[in-house]
C-alpha cells in the first residue's frame, strides 16, 4: 500500500489529514539556505526533514503536505521552548485570547438569560390562562403498535391488547402506571407515558383531533394511527402544573426568540452578499489559507463580516462543521452566516451593557485550557526529559529534540497527534520569532524523494534476498528428501 493512500488508526485518510487540517501559519515564505524554519532558538534544516518526510510511512510526497508538516513543527516548537522556559501558558491574557469563542458564549449565556427573565414570566396566572385556552396540551399516552405489513387477523390482536390496556389505565393512577408497562413507545414509557406538550396541528391528523376533543382528567378510546394504537390521556392541571408550566415557558422562550432574531437583524441592518454562499464554501474547503480573507461577506450597520472572520470562527468551531459546510446549499450557508453575526453584535451589545467574563467562568476556561496542555505536555514527553536539566540553553536543546522525536513519531501514526490549540499557536506566532522557507522546503521535499526511493530499493532488495535464500533451503530440503 503507498503511504499517499494509507489510513490510519483513526479512519482518515493520511493525505486527508496533512493537506486539509491545515498548519495555521499565514507567513511569506523566504529563502533561508539549508534551513527549512526557524521557531526561536530551534531550527529544522533541509536534510532532517528530507530523512523525516522520507521516513514517514502516513506521509505523501506532496508540497502541501510537507509545508503542515513545518507548520506543525513551528507550533510544537514555540509551545515547548515556552514551556521549557518555565511558562504555564495559563495567564490571564493566553487563557481569554486562546478559549475566546467559550468567554464570548458564557458572556452571552449571561446576558441572554437576563433578556429571558425580562421579557418571559411565567406565574400561576400564566399557567392557569394557557392550561383553560387548549392550545398546548401535555399529553400522555400509551402505543400498541400494528404489524408494517396488512394482516388483519394481527391487527384484531393488538387492538383486543389496547382495549385491555385502556380498561386497565381507566382504573386509577395505579392502573395506568401498570398499563404503561407494556408501552410500545420506549421514549414515552420512560416517562410513565408522558408524550410531551403538544400543538394543535403538529402531530398525526387521528392522534391531533383525538387530543383536542378530551376534557381535563379524561381517557381517550382506542384511536388508530398510521403508527398503531393508542390510549391518550390529558392529565388535570393540578397534576402537571409543574411540567405544564415548564413546557409553556419553553415555548414562550421560542417565541422570544425568533422575535429577538428579527429585531436583532433589523436594528443591525444585516445584509448578506449574494456570493456570500459560494466565498464561504471556497472558506471551508480551505481554512487555514489566507487569500480572499478581506473580501465581505455580509454587514451589519458600519461593520464588515469577511471571510477573515468566517475562517476564525471555522477555526474555533469543532472540525465537523467545517467538514458539512462544505456541502451546504445556498440557504443553509446564509443561515450559518447570520448566526455567526448575531454572535458578535450580542457580544457587543452585551459588552456595552457591562457584562463581563465571571471570576467562576474564567476559572473553568483557564481549567479547560489546562487539561489541552496537559494532554500536549504528555505527547511531546517535555516534562520527563526536562527533569533536572536546569541550564536554560541545555532545556531548549531537550525540548528540541523532544519536537523532533514527536514529529518523527507522527508521521508514522496520527493517531498520537495531540494539537496545540490553534488561538495559542496564533498568539504564540505572533509573540515569538519564526521564520519558514519555500525554497528549502521544496529542496527537503526532494531530498525526501530521492531518500524514499533508496529506502524503497534496499528494502526491495533485502525481500529479494529472503525470497532467493527461502527458495534456495527448500532446493536443498528437496535433494535431501
Amino acid at each position: 500500500m503507498s503511504s499517499s493512500t494509507k489510513t490510519t488508526a483513526l479512519g482518515v485518510c493520511a493525505a486527508c489529514f496533512w493537506v486539509c487540517a491545515g498548519c495555521g501559519s499565514g507567513d511569506a515564505l523566504d529563502s533561508r539556505g539549508s534551513v527549512v524554519a526557524r521557531a526561536g532558538s530551534h531550527e529544522i534544516s533541509v536534510d532532517r526533514l528530507g530523512e523525516i518526510v522520507a521516513r514517514g510511512s502516513y506521509v505523501p510526497l506532496e508540497p502541501a503536505v510537507v509545508e503542515r508538516m513545518v507548520g506543525l513543527w513551528v507550533d510544537y516548537s514555540l509551545v515547548a521552548q515556552r514551556l521549557a522556559a518555565g511558562d504555564s501558558l495559563l495567564d490571564s491574557a493566553t487563557v481569554v485570547e486562546t478559549m475566546w469563542r467559550e468567554a464570548q458564549l458564557q458572556v452571552l449565556s449571561h446576558y441572554y438569560d437576563d433578556i429571558v427573565s425580562r421579557r418571559v414570566t411565567v406565574d400561576a396566572a400564566t399557567i392557569d390562562s394557557a392550561y383553560a385556552a387548549g392550545e398546548h396540551r401535555l399529553i400522555y399516552h400509551i402505543l400498541v403498535g400494528t404489524p408494517a405489513v396488512d394482516d388483519p387477523t394481527a391487527k384484531a390482536v393488538q387492538r383486543r391488547k389496547a382495549e385491555r390496556l385502556r380498561a386497565m389505565a381507566s382504573s386509577g393512577p395505579s392502573g395506568w402506571l401498570r398499563a404503561n408497562r407494556e408501552n410500545e413507545d420506549s421514549a414515552s414509557q420512560v416517562l410513565n407515558g408522558r408524550f410531551g406538550l403538544v400543538t394543535r396541528g403538529e402531530t398525526l391528523a387521528q392522534f391531533d383531533s383525538v387530543v383536542f376533543s378530551l376534557s381535563p382528567g379524561e381517557i381517550s378510546e382506542v384511536t388508530e394511527s398510521e403508527l398503531g394504537y393508542h390510549v391518550i390521556r390529558r392529565p388535570s392541571l393540578e397534576e402537571v402544573r409543574g411540567q405544564f408550566g415548564a413546557d409553556v415557558q419553553q415555548v414562550l422562550i421560542d417565541r422570544m426568540n425568533a422575535a429577538l432574531v428579527a429585531e436583532l437583524e433589523t436594528r443591525w441592518e444585516f445584509a448578506v452578499a449574494p456570493e456570500a454562499p459560494e466565498l464561504m464554501r471556497v472558506a471551508a474547503s480551505r481554512p487555514m489559507e489566507n487569500g480572499g480573507s478581506s473580501r465581505v461577506l455580509a454587514r451589519y450597520r458600519k461593520n464588515r463580516f469577511t471571510v477573515a472572520d468566517l475562517r476564525r470562527w471555522l477555526k474555533a468551531l469543532p472540525v465537523e462543521y467545517t467538514a458539512e459546510a462544505r456541502q451546504w446549499d445556498d440557504e443553509q450557508m446564509t443561515t450559518f452566516l447570520r448566526g455567526l453575526m448575531r454572535n458578535e453584535v450580542l457580544a457587543r451589545e452585551a459588552r456595552d451593557a457591562g457584562y463581563e467574563l465571571t471570576h467562576d467562568g474564567f476559572t473553568a476556561l483557564r481549567q479547560s485550557l489546562a487539561e489541552d496542555l496537559d494532554l500536549l505536555r504528555s505527547a511531546l514527553g517535555v516534562d520527563s526529559l526536562l527533569t533536572g536539566v536546569d541550564k536554560p540553553d541545555d532545556r531548549l536543546r531537550v525540548a528540541a529534540s523532544a519536537v523532533d522525536a514527536y514529529l518523527t513519531a507522527l508521521t508514522n501514526d496520527l493517531a498520537l497527534l495531540v494539537p496545540v490549540p490553534p488561538f495559542l499557536a496564533e498568539k504564540l506566532r505572533s509573540e515569538m520569532d519564526w521564520r519558514t522557507s519555500r525554497t528549502a522546503l521544496e529542496r527537503a521535499l526532494a531530498h525526501g524523494a530521492r531518500l524514499r526511493v533508496l529506502m524503497e530499493a534496499a528494502e526491495q532488495a533485502e525481500a529479494d534476498r529472503n525470497r532467493d535464500t527461502d527458495s534456495s533451503e527448500v532446493r536443498e530440503e528437496s535433494d535431501e528428501l
